[in-house]
């Protein structure tokens, strides 16, 4: 069994090359998103896109992580660009979501960048598929909350870094309102929706939608206490989903 199986999602099949050569990693290189998820072989997944770097110092510090928290389903690694830090998001209880201060030491989050996110296998059973209907600079939030309802825990340590070439991806306010609309709160939805008044018609066709959040949330184990915005200093309010 190997110890880390590595989805890169690109655009083109077989384009990539592993950063870091190891019978232990098993690299995919790939644009099917779903394609390989009922055949993983290691206990630990990292999905990331084409535009981040792995090295062997980030997976040597991944497997420290997991052993020392043996509760941790998942990990949202800090991404750094050019000279700054980006970190997983928390719930803003104003409507959408904030991310968290370079300066934040450990914590649980409600998600990850965009660009990686770090899942057991076992979590990835109880989760199932990306939703494709999404952007992919969304796919990550969606499943990261899909995960919560399911009981995981993602956690974010300023240790875990990876470099992204990428810059930061345009906001997509449809693709964002559905993935509140499947996975949180109607009153945080109305929230969110108060500060867009450009999504009110989403309202409008949503029967799918209420399909996917029925599957989402029907034996929900999330705590949101844990993963909401608290009134402290350690978050970047410049930066919001």
């Amino acid at each position: 069994m190997r110890q880390f199986d590595i989805f890169v999602f690109e655009k083109e099949e077989d384009h990539g090359e592993p950063s870091v050569v190891d019978e232990a990693l098993g690299w995919f290189f790939t644009s099917r998103w779903n394609g390989e998820l009922k055949n993983l072989d290691a206990e630990w997944i990292i999905f990331t896109r084409g535009s981040i770097y792995i090295t062997r110092d980030f997976l040597n510090e991944l497997a420290c992580a997991i052993e020392d928290y043996p509760m941790v389903d998942g990990f949202a690694p800090r991404v750094k660009k050019k000279d700054c830090f980006y970190g997983g998001y928390l719930i803003d209880p104003k409507g959408g979501f904030v991310q968290i201060s370079p300066s934040e030491g450990s914590i649980f989050v409600a998600a990850s960048q965009s660009e990686i996110l770090v899942v057991s296998r076992r979590m990835i059973q109880r989760t199932g598929f990306f939703d494709l209907d999404l952007p992919e600079e969304y796919r990550f939030l969606d499943y990261a909350l899909r995960m919560g309802h399911a009981g995981g825990k993602i956690f974010s340590l300023p240790y875990l870094v990876v470099e992204s070439a990428k810059e930061r991806d345009n906001e997509n306010l449809k693709a964002l309102w559905q993935v509140i609309y499947v996975n949180l709160k109607i009153s945080h939805l109305i929230k969110f929706s108060l500060k867009h008044l450009s999504t009110w018609p989403l309202f409008w066709n949503t029967r799918i939608l209420r399909i996917k959040r029925e599957k989402a949330t029907a034996l929900s184990k999330i705590d949101f206490s844990k993963i909401t915005l608290k009134k402290h200093p350690n978050t970047n309010p410049k930066h919001h989903y």
